[in-house]
């Protein structure tokens, strides 16, 4: 999820950061900054598959998503939790919601109006939500003809830019329709909303922002091949690739930690909040890891919580849990 920061630390930063430098530690090599029922509160246990968190600053709601139940919750530190919208995800046929755990909704970014941007899974597109009516509008749901394999992660960027990524989870398995695409991809919607691959290359991309200057593209890779998280530069235009590295490698960590490189949150000054393997990973805005906030469940999502321009708290969301994370503490934890 996109948050429209303004700083620009981060790109000067990941500019001084060694191209090919690869982190790629043993799951005891971490630094350790807390864990669930200490840093991380828990909030809620009886959660599906909680994915796609995101905050909207004017109305102080989070939003996310339940995937099985095919359901966009809301929580206010006031009011708890309620349902925003019921189907979400798969509005089609009763019964297919038993046959893939991927036909809720995925990840829910802000547009510049405000409104609720999500990865309807159910029906593989990207679309926007009205929420006067609970309609939505269908921005993305093909490439070059061919239908979307799963839309999964997506942000927006101050021109309007949607950039989304489209694994192919489950679908020869589970979903009834049978996959038109022969690879995933990262995408971009264009403010005149054209559909643009920018990347076909990856087994399975997952989580996608960018830097606060909009400079640098981070991608979470999951599943199939390496887990790792890559960092991108893109040309003048964000449609080509001028440059990708893996900044981070769970190799040493699959099959053995639960959880795989998932959603993530920038910080306004650059910091990466990143779910994956064990909990929430820490990336300083050179990239560097600093550590790890354990989780018992695995988690999938994040969004950052702000009071005006204070980064308050951090809201972590996943399989059978949602919770906070106090920002100034974790911080603090982080630098020491």
């Amino acid at each position: 999820m996109k948050k429209f920061a303004l700083s620009l630390c981060a790109a000067a930063a990941v500019c001084c950061a060694p191209a090919d430098e690869v982190f790629s530690p043993a799951p005891e090599d971490v630094k350790i900054l807390g864990t669930e029922g200490d840093l991380a509160k828990v909030l809620k246990r009886d959660i599906g598959f909680g994915e796609g968190a995101l905050y909207r600053p004017s109305t102080g709601e989070v939003f996310f998503s339940d995937q099985p139940k095919n359901t966009i919750y809301r929580w206010t530190g006031k009011d708890g939790f309620s349902v925003f919208m019921r189907p979400a995800g798969y509005t089609g046929a009763k019964g297919q919601m038993d046959k893939a755990i991927d036909f809720g909704p995925n990840a829910i970014a802000l547009d510049g109006n405000e409104n609720l941007v999500f990865c309807q899974q159910g029906h593989r597109r990207i679309a926007r939500i009205d929420e006067k009516r609970f309609e939505v509008e269908v921005l993305a749901d093909s490439y070059n003809g061919k239908k979307l394999n799963n839309t999964n992660d997506l942000c927006v960027l101050k021109d309007g830019s949607i950039f989304f990524t489209d694994p192919g989870f489950w679908h020869k398995r589970r979903a009834p329709e049978a996959d038109e695409l022969d690879f995933s991809g990262i995408y971009k919607i264009t403010p005149k909303g054209e559909t643009v691959l920018i990347d076909g290359s990856l087994p399975q991309p997952n989580g996608i922002d960018f830097s606060p200057d909009e400079k640098f593209m981070y991608v979470s890779q999951s599943g199939n091949g390496e887990q790792c998280w890559f960092v991108y530069e893109l040309d003048e235009t964000k449609t080509k690739v001028v440059s990708k590295r893996v900044f981070c490698s769970l190799k040493k960590w699959t099959g053995k930690v639960r959880g795989a490189p998932d959603g993530m949150a920038i910080g306004r000054d650059g910091w990466i909040y990143a779910t994956g393997n064990g909990g929430v990973h820490l990336f300083s805005p050179d990239l560097k890891h600093k550590g790890l906030v354990k989780i018992e469940n695995q988690v999938a999502n994040c969004c950052i919580i702000t009071d005006g321009e204070t980064e308050k708290s951090l809201f972590v969301v996943g399989p059978k849990g949602a919770y906070t994370i106090d920002m100034r503490r974790l911080k603090s934890l982080a630098r020491d």
